[in-house]
């Protein structure tokens, strides 16, 4: 017992477990913090993801070991203000020293900071908001692993509006949420978080909260069209009974069509189709450009499992002015076997315009091309949409976050009073 309170005693020991604390501290501000398992695996793949849970990363202020580490730091100073605070006090008192002042300082100014990460690491939390556009909530998600534990705040939180700007090529520059927290206004965005009282806001993500869309979905095999609506997230079914998925809708998607720079092609739906008697498909659909379908073809970003699905961009064909739905039936006849001249004279003679007409054969001939050589079943001609996104928030309650500036700063003017005092005596 001698010895190890002897060594938590040393000076040595206060400044390896202080600097393991920074250096952890650092990793908790590189790893986000207080997000559940799977955004973990998407970020940095299954293993690397793992190990991060694993390791307590995802929430280190919080992890058992660095609590631990804080407990045995609050021993150590305290044993080394045991020993030399009464005789540096009487030294002082007698005569007033800038370096003693500065070491009382420090040691003090360390021994409030552990006591705040104890406070906040057992008392604290960190979760997070979803908030849709005009929704108003006063619970926050604190995850731990798959499961998530609710946290009640004792004020009401209304996403008023969320606003994002961006780049020519379309990529977001910066995104910010209009919140309104108990009658009055505010703004959070990315590394300008809104505190109130002891709960701090960060904007940490965005994305689509439930957007409107409509349009025709095309039963290729059949060339049938059929008018549909729905919200991203939900399912629809057309009336051969193909189950199709929305996934996701972006204002704003960067694709590489007619060039080879990308560029900003509009709005676009992903979807998956699921065919009662063949194999499901994901793909994309461009608002501005129909004649366009996207191929998830399995290439994700990074080459992660659970990375972000890439899409390839490819051209149906041009309908020259025809009717859509007339343009599906010959190219369904066309893949079905059926003679080209045969099954499309009906079709282009009606297209009163030569070049158009002559357009519409090139595209009729391309678009029976691309759907025998992808096996597509189905797609989706999107024709207009209701925009409404979701604002991700992460909460951060902390009731000793007051203390630990206070004592912090008492620990940078202490060591400001013993560099200070050290240079005095050599120069003297």
């Amino acid at each position: 017992m001698r010895w190890l309170i002897s060594e938590l005693g040393k000076m040595r020991t206060a400044v390896g477990l202080l600097a393991f604390s920074a250096l952890v501290s650092l990793l908790g501000t590189v790893v986000v913090q207080g997000l559940p398992l799977q955004d973990y695996v998407a970020e940095y793949g299954v293993f690397w993801g793992q190990v991060v849970w694993q390791l307590g990363l995802h929430d280190v202020f919080r992890a058992w070991w660095f609590l631990a580490v804080q407990a045995v730091l609050l021993v150590s100073v305290s044993v080394c203000l045991w020993r030399n605070a009464p005789i540096y006090l009487r030294r002082l008192l007698k005569k007033f020293e800038v370096v003693r002042l500065g070491y009382l300082l420090v040691h003090f100014g360390v021994l409030g900071v552990a006591i705040a990460g104890l406070v906040s690491g057992l008392i604290g939390w960190r979760g997070v908001m979803n908030l849709r556009e005009g929704e108003v909530d006063n619970i926050a998600l604190v995850w731990h692993g798959r499961e998530a534990t609710p946290k009640v705040l004792p004020f009401k939180v209304a996403n008023e509006e969320f606003v994002i700007e961006h780049y020519p090529t379309g990529m977001p520059k910066r995104y910010a949420t209009r919140l309104v927290v108990d009658g009055v206004a505010h703004e959070v965005e990315v590394n300008k978080p809104l505190r109130v009282g002891e709960y701090v806001f960060y904007q940490a993500s965005f994305g689509d909260g439930g957007s409107e869309v409509w349009g025709q979905g095309i039963e290729v095999q059949r060339g049938v069209m059929t008018p549909f609506a729905a919200r991203i997230y939900e399912e629809t079914k057309l009336t051969d009974g193909t189950r199709i998925e929305l996934l996701d809708f972006r204002p704003f998607t960067v694709e590489t069509m007619r060039g080879v720079r990308p560029a900003d092609v509009g709005p676009s739906v992903d979807y998956v189709v699921q065919p009662p008697d063949a194999p499901a498909r994901q793909l994309r659909a461009y608002v501005n450009y129909p004649d366009w379908v996207g191929v998830a073809d399995g290439v994700r970003v990074g080459g992660m499992a659970d990375g972000t699905v890439v899409y390839r961009p490819v051209y149906l064909g041009d309908r020259g002015g025809g009717s859509s739905a007339d343009f599906w039936r010959v190219v369904s006849a066309v893949v079905g076997g059926a003679d080209f001249k045969a099954a499309s004279g009906g079709y282009l003679w009606g297209i009163k315009d030569e070049q158009a007409r002559l357009a519409a054969g090139v595209g009729l001939m391309q678009a029976a091309r691309v759907v025998a050589e992808l096996e597509l079943t189905h797609l989706l001609v999107l024709e207009d949409f209701t925009l409404r996104r979701y604002s991700g928030l992460q909460v951060v309650y902390d009731p000793a976050v007051q203390f630990f500036w206070l004592f912090a700063g008492m620990l940078l003017v202490g060591v400001v009073c013993m560099l200070v005092g050290r240079g005095r005596e050599r120069g003297g």
